[in-house]
């Protein structure tokens, strides 16, 4: 017996995308299903391909940037060495500059011929004033001889001190230099804000490390006790903790801030005086300041 078959349909495929199905099958039998096609691969692949390329230019940006900073911190300590040595060659200048300055005083020379004039002229002049001058000519002599012999050495004697006190206060502040010193009053008047600027003169361009005060010292008559900042135990208007001080280290230059609380009134106070130590205790600089001058409203 023969069965008539009906003829199976095949269906086309063509034009049609491909795409898969995945299952997920979970612990207690949940499943879940996602179709993936041809077009959302191609996709993924795509973002991934353009995410690594994004990767790669960040790469290399970076790297070009790093190269860009590392020449300008070269570029930077090249400025400071030529800085350096520029400082230097302005200092020698300086010294040579008061070298020649003090050689070419007008007061030096004459004092040389003063004292020459004496052992050659005024000898003969002598002998012969004892037969021809009178006694009260001889005094008048005496005296403008003493005279002019006592004038040149007060002259000389107030120079050296002179040059003695600029040299002392030279090795003081050979290192450091203290500048641009400003206060200011603050919170409604009772506080005073001060600033300066540290500047390292060291010769060898030496990192300086130390301790600053500010000390506050209170005008003639007046009842308000000496303020400093920070506190620190004082002996003849000095600080004697020196490690209670405002701490600093500087290459070049910086500027250094702090206040003074419990100011009611400005004007019972006349110098501020800045002192900057090392950190072995030693007086680096100090410099005095009025405080009717320095004071900005």
């Amino acid at each position: 017996m023969v069965q008539d078959r009906k003829p199976v349909k095949q269906h086309d495929n063509r034009g049609q995308s491909k795409s898969w199905t995945f299952l997920l099958v979970g612990e207690f039998g949940k499943i879940a299903s996602f179709r993936v096609s041809k077009v959302l691969l191609l996709s993924l692949v795509v973002t991934l391909i353009v995410f690594l390329g994004y990767t790669i230019l960040l790469t290399v940006q970076y790297d070009r940037l790093r190269g860009e900073n590392d020449a300008l911190r070269g570029s930077l300590h090249k400025t400071e060495d030529d800085l350096v040595s520029a400082n230097k060659a302005k200092d020698k200048a300086l010294v040579r500059l008061m070298l020649l300055a003090k050689e070419g005083k007008p007061g030096s020379k004459p004092a040389k011929e003063k004292k020459k004039k004496p052992q050659i002229a005024k000898k003969p002049k002598l002998v012969i004033s004892k037969k021809t001058e009178t006694p009260a000519a001889r005094k008048v002599d005496t005296s403008d001889t003493s005279s002019g012999k006592t004038g040149p050495a007060k002259e000389s004697t107030g120079t050296e001190s002179s040059e003695t006190n600029r040299l002392a206060e030279s090795a003081v502040s050979n290192t450091v230099l203290v500048q641009e010193f400003e206060i200011q009053t603050v919170n409604h008047g009772t506080s005073l804000r001060f600033k300066f600027k540290l500047e390292n003169i060291d010769p060898q361009a030496k990192k300086i490390t130390g301790y600053t005060f500010v000390v506050l010292e209170p005008a003639k008559g007046s009842k308000e006790p000496t303020r400093i900042s920070p506190w620190s135990p004082l002996k003849d208007g000095r600080p004697t903790k020196i490690r209670r001080g405002q701490y600093f280290g500087i290459a070049r230059f910086k500027y250094v801030r702090g206040t003074l609380p419990d100011i009611m009134d400005v004007s019972r106070f006349k110098n501020a005086t800045v002192y900057v130590y090392s950190p072995a205790g030693d007086l680096l600089a100090t410099k005095v300041y009025d405080v009717a001058i320095v004071l900005r409203s």
